[in-house]
C-alpha cells in the first residue's frame, strides 16, 4: 500500500507539522462504502455548517491517510471528515495524536454493500481506465479485467475480491481499543434519518437548532448529489442469483 500510495500521490503528503488537537465542533465519520455516507455528510452540513473534509484516501480501506488534508481537517473552524479509511496502525495513530476520543462508524449489511458498489464502479465520473482502476486492482479489491466482463461475472469478481476485505475492514474497526465508537446501522437509518443524524451530532456533542436533510432525485439511476441508487435494505436478494447469494454467505458473517 505505502508504493501505491506514493506513486499515487508522492511522499510530501506525509510531510507535516505536529497535529494540534481536535477541537469542539469537529466529527470524525468513517463508513462502510455504499452505507449513505454521502447522505449523512450533506446532512451534517446542511444541519450543523460542518464542512467536508477527505482525507481517508482515494479508494477504499486505506491504510494510510492523507496526514496533510488530515491536519487541514483539524485546523478548519467546524469539519467532518473520515471516509473509508482503514484502522491500520498508521491511521488510529494519527486519531491519537490529535487526542480524538470519539468516533462515528457508518455500516450496512455487506451483502447490500456489495450490490450496490457493483453499481457504484460503473459511475460516469469514475476513471475505469486510469489511477483509480490502478489503485483498486493492486489493493486487491477487483481483478485487472474487471471491466471486461459481464455484469453478472462482476458480481463473482467483488464477492471474491471486494467483500472479504470489506468484511476484515468491518471487524478491524470494530475490535479498536482506546476510542469512544458510536455504530451506526444502515438499517436503523432508512427507518429515521433525521433521529439518526441528530444522535451523530448529540454523541460528538455538536449543536444544530434543525435537522436538514438532503432530497433524493429518484428520476435518474443514481442521485448525484447523494450516490443514492434503490437504498433498500436486503436488495442482495433480488439482484443476484441464488448461487452469487450462496458465495456470499459463505463469506458474510
Amino acid at each position: 500500500m505505502i508504493a501505491i500510495l506514493d506513486r499515487a500521490f508522492g511522499a510530501a503528503q506525509h510531510r507535516r507539522d505536529i497535529l494540534p488537537a481536535m477541537p469542539d465542533n469537529h466529527v470524525v465519520l468513517v463508513s462502510m462504502p455504499k452505507s449513505a455516507s454521502v447522505f449523512v455528510r450533506t446532512a451534517l452540513e446542511l444541519s450543523a455548517g460542518l464542512e467536508r473534509h477527505s482525507f481517508g484516501g482515494p479508494i477504499p480501506f486505506y491504510e494510510q491517510a492523507d496526514a496533510q488534508a488530515f491536519q487541514r481537517f483539524l485546523e478548519a473552524d467546524q469539519a467532518q471528515g473520515g471516509q473509508h479509511m482503514a484502522a491500520s496502525p498508521y491511521n488510529l495513530g494519527l486519531l491519537r495524536e490529535a487526542t480524538i476520543e470519539r468516533l462515528t462508524l457508518l455500516l450496512r449489511d455487506p451483502r447490500d454493500a456489495l450490490v450496490s458498489w457493483r453499481h457504484n464502479l460503473e459511475r460516469d465520473d469514475i476513471d475505469r481506465l486510469g489511477a483509480h482502476r490502478t489503485l483498486l486492482v493492486e489493493a486487491g479489491q477487483m481483478p485487472p479485467d474487471y471491466y471486461d466482463l459481464e455484469w453478472d461475472a462482476k458480481a463473482d469478481a467483488l464477492i471474491e475480491h471486494y467483500l472479504p476485505r470489506l468484511i476484515a475492514w468491518r471487524d478491524q474497526w470494530l475490535a479498536i481499543e482506546g476510542f469512544d465508537l458510536q455504530v451506526v446501522h444502515y438499517e436503523a437509518f432508512t427507518l429515521n434519518q433525521e433521529q439518526t443524524i441528530r444522535e451523530i451530532l448529540d454523541f460528538h456533542q455538536v449543536e444544530a437548532a434543525d435537522i436538514h436533510l438532503p432530497e433524493i432525485d429518484r428520476t435518474g439511476p443514481l442521485d448525484q448529489k447523494t450516490h443514492f441508487r434503490r437504498g433498500e435494505v436486503g436488495s442482495h436478494q433480488d439482484e443476484l442469483s441464488e448461487v452469487q447469494v450462496a458465495m456470499i454467505e459463505g463469506h458474510h458473517s
